[in-house]
């Protein structure tokens, strides 16, 4: 049987490397790099990117902060993801813990705008998508879901848009984005995507998303008009 020398692996190592490498994302540009310094987030490290595009002007990126938590087991932080869209830079969404939850009220959001067209076709969330293919898989994922709900929780989201996001939850299982859906005035005063959701599998975390959705459809119905959400339900995105 033929056997590789362990000069010849070494060769092989030495060519694939750089070709692997032609494959990561390049790093991040200055203007993401000048955005995360001058945020109040403690302890910031360096941001990672996900998605970038010339074309659309358009970035998905990450960024670890706070203080390294259960280090015994492989130490973890809190992450807050952002979004670099024709000039804009802003957080789409935190995951802070414990004393590090208090940034979440007093860094940038993005703020999405009627216009950002290019932002609600589903066209670039098939790219966003497709682009956790060269990350890092869970970040990506995670940057990902906090795109979803942004866009599911802003006011300026198109009706049409909203809809789609209600119904990719058929086919997709993402609570959290049910959640945000269900705090936009939009969608609580809109029988289409409340019937959407009131109508989601009977899976997990859906069961409060199908309730309250229900709920507010009734109220719809029965002539309630525009339904206010729950005190835990209020987002916590505005900045101070």
């Amino acid at each position: 049987m033929f056997r590789r020398s362990p000069l010849l692996l070494l060769i092989t190592f030495a060519v694939l490397v750089p070709l692997g490498c032609d494959q990561t994302m390049p790093d991040v540009n200055e203007d993401i790099a000048a955005f995360v310094e001058a945020e109040r987030l403690p302890e910031s490290q360096t941001p990672k990117l996900v998605f970038a595009d010339e074309e659309l002007d358009a970035s998905l990126f990450w960024v670890s902060f706070g203080e390294a938590r259960d280090c015994p087991s492989g130490c973890f932080y809190s992450k807050a993801y952002g979004l670099r869209y024709q000039g804009r830079i802003g957080w789409m969404g935190l995951d802070a813990y414990g004393k590090d939850d208090s940034v979440t009220t007093k860094v940038s959001y993005f703020d999405v705008q009627p216009g950002d067209s290019i932002l609600f076709k589903e066209d670039i969330r098939n790219r966003f998508e497709e682009a956790q293919e060269q990350s890092d898989r869970s970040y990506a994922e995670a940057t990902y879901d906090q795109f979803l709900q942004m866009l599911g929780g802003d006011e300026d989201t198109p009706p049409e848009t909203l809809l789609d996001l209600a119904r990719l939850l058929k086919d997709e299982y993402r609570p959290e984005l049910g959640f945000a859906l269900l705090e936009n005035p939009v969608v609580r005063s809109s029988e289409p995507i409340l019937e959407v959701l009131a109508g989601l599998p009977e899976r997990g975390g859906y069961e409060t998303v199908r309730d309250r959705a229900q709920e507010l459809l009734d109220q719809l119905m029965n002539g309630g008009g525009f339904a206010a959400p729950c005190p835990a339900e209020a987002p916590r995105r505005a900045n101070p």
